[in-house]
């Protein structure tokens, strides 16, 4: 840290070319145009000042003479300076939020070893001081860390603050985020996440209502959270059932077939009646469990699609929407199965 800081301080006590040629001949052209000055309080006879002090080591004095430049108008070489001045002085968040101003606004023909100086100082700045990425959910608002404006969002960098704890919050149009505090710790980064509630328009008083106002009725409120958990449900039972209506309708056409089949090889007009040969008596009982198989897997197919008719109409009923039903409606789906066949019934009550 010593080593890049010393150096930092040489190439400031050259003056910095890049001021010199660009940023200050520009401030100091654009702030006489509109105030004119006197010589020994231009910005150039200032900032000389304020590096004069520097080399004297009065620190105080350089600060309050670098500030006068920062409020007129913010720049490179005042940003460079500062981090200088508030690092001897033992601000090392200050610095540190100086010198990232300092590297996102170099002109294009600062000198490229000054700006790798600079990074170097931020990158030690950076062990001694907590780093705090903070993101609002609106643009344009303040952000304020411990009551200080930092600046506005979205914000350009990361905020540099002293280790210890801070409170950070935004605020816009009279709105404001929630406070969030946070322990910063030496080179450890944290992120805070403000949201700021949106303005709402309140209804005048009735004071302030012309004498044939008529009070507008309350909208109907709307629940914005839709709740599909029913709905996933019953669609869910629904394909499961019509699923296993399908497998079981399949497996019955084969039991139903195979059973045809080796009833058929046996031959006669009924080959498996009373009285039939004893060595057909294996054959015939495994025929007839085949066709009460199938008789079974018929009957649960018939239930299954019964069952996924009636979750389907369930899910439909259930399905949430955002405006208000003129109507309710409650269904009662039933099925039965009898020796006669399947029966399936909804019954719809308004």
């Amino acid at each position: 840290m010593t080593h890049s800081l010393a150096s930092l301080q040489a190439f400031i006590r050259r003056g910095v070319a890049v001021a010199a040629s660009c940023a200050l001949v520009g401030f100091a052209s654009s702030v006489s145009a509109a105030d004119p000055v006197s010589d020994a309080s231009s910005p150039q006879a200032q900032y000389s000042a304020a590096h004069d002090a520097m080399n004297a080591k009065n620190w105080d004095e350089a600060r309050r003479l670098l500030m006068g430049l920062w409020t007129r108008a913010q720049s490179y070489d005042v940003a460079s300076s500062l981090m200088y001045v508030e690092y001897h002085t033992g601000h090392f968040a200050k610095a540190a939020n100086y010198a990232a101003f300092a590297i996102r606004n170099a002109p294009p023909v600062a000198n490229r070893n000054e700006l790798d100086l600079l990074r170097k100082g931020l990158d030690e700045l950076k062990q001694r001081v907590g780093a705090i990425t903070v993101i609002v959910n609106r643009s344009g608002a303040e952000v304020l860390v411990d009551s200080e404006v930092v600046g506005s969002s979205p914000l350009a960098s990361d905020v540099y603050v002293d280790v210890g704890p801070h409170v950070i919050r935004a605020r816009l149009a009279g709105s404001e985020s929630p406070k969030v505090r946070v322990d910063a710790l030496a080179g450890q980064p944290n992120t805070v996440q403000l949201d700021i509630p949106l303005a709402t328009t309140a209804d005048p008083p009735p004071s302030l209502r012309g004498p044939g106002a008529i009070a507008a009725s309350a909208p109907e409120s709307r629940d914005n959270s839709l709740d599909y958990t029913p709905t996933i449900i019953t669609a869910s039972v629904g394909g499961a059932a019509l699923v296993g209506g399908i497998v079981s309708i399949i497996v019955a056409a084969n039991k139903q077939v195979e059973a045809d089949d080796r009833l058929g090889k046996l031959g006669g007009d009924n080959p498996c009646a009373a009285g039939i040969d004893a060595t057909q008596e294996p054959e015939c009982h495994d025929i007839h469990q085949l066709a009460t198989s199938a008789t079974t897997l018929r009957t649960v197919a018939y239930i299954g699609f019964g069952a996924a008719a009636a979750a389907g109409f369930a899910t439909f009923v259930l399905w949430p929407r955002s405006r208000p039903q003129p109507a309710s409606v409650q269904a009662s789906p039933s099925v039965s199965v009898s020796p006669l066949g399947l029966a399936a019934s909804i019954h719809l009550r308004f």
